[in-house]
């Protein structure tokens, strides 16, 4: 909620200082307050784009869980978003979700949200985290099963155009493979140290 308030206070700072200038009437004339509509450049003078990076940790992986991570989340963000579905798997109509929901308190303030799916950590027998390819087990399956069906849910929210990039969090490279093949929407994030980065780029290279 913190993190909601801020945004908002940010956004009215960002009218205030424009205001005076007649910026945002002429905004409202040229129909620059809906940003995503394609006839129109996004208006950057009059409007704050925040973008707000959310991880998803291993305590609320699993689909029931995540939903109810994401839904305090939405909750919390002072209006900003439009509200969580209430039946994730229903075909809204995404353009009422996208123009009247989002658009339901305007604050010159558009929100874009990119949540990531941090890799279960799952245990060796010497109970040190380890990749889960490398230590198969019906336990470390269950965490398998369970990080997929988080990021299946981030896929539906990603095809309501609620949130605006999905990806992996602290992925091991050895399970990257194993996770792409329950992705039907491909990551545009990844979030990880350098050792996990440069030795997955050279395993993909071949050194």
């Amino acid at each position: 909620s913190l993190v909601g308030r801020a945004i908002s206070f940010f956004g009215k700072e960002n009218m205030s200082r424009h205001s005076d200038k007649g910026l945002l009437r002429n905004a409202a004339k040229s129909g620059a307050q809906h940003p995503e509509d394609e006839q129109h450049n996004y208006d950057y003078e009059n409007r704050l784009e925040v973008h707000l990076l959310i991880g998803i940790a291993d305590a609320d992986l699993g689909r029931e869980k995540t939903i109810a991570a994401l839904k305090d989340i939405f909750s919390e963000l002072d209006e900003l978003v439009p509200p969580f579905p209430n039946d994730l798997d229903a075909d809204e109509a995404q353009v009422e979700t996208k123009l009247s929901s989002i658009y339901h308190i305007d604050r010159h303030v558009d929100l874009r949200l990119h949540v990531l799916v941090r890799s279960p950590h799952c245990h060796d027998e010497s109970d040190l985290v380890v990749p889960c390819t490398s230590s198969p087990s019906p336990s470390t399956d269950d965490k398998v099963e369970k990080w997929a069906e988080s990021y299946n849910v981030l896929e539906k929210l990603y095809d309501k155009k609620l949130i605006q990039g999905i990806g992996f969090d602290g992925v091991y490279v050895e399970d990257v493979r194993e996770f792409l093949k329950h992705c039907r929407i491909q990551p545009q994030i990844y979030r990880g140290d350098v050792y996990q980065a440069l030795e997955g780029y050279g395993r993909r290279m071949g050194v």
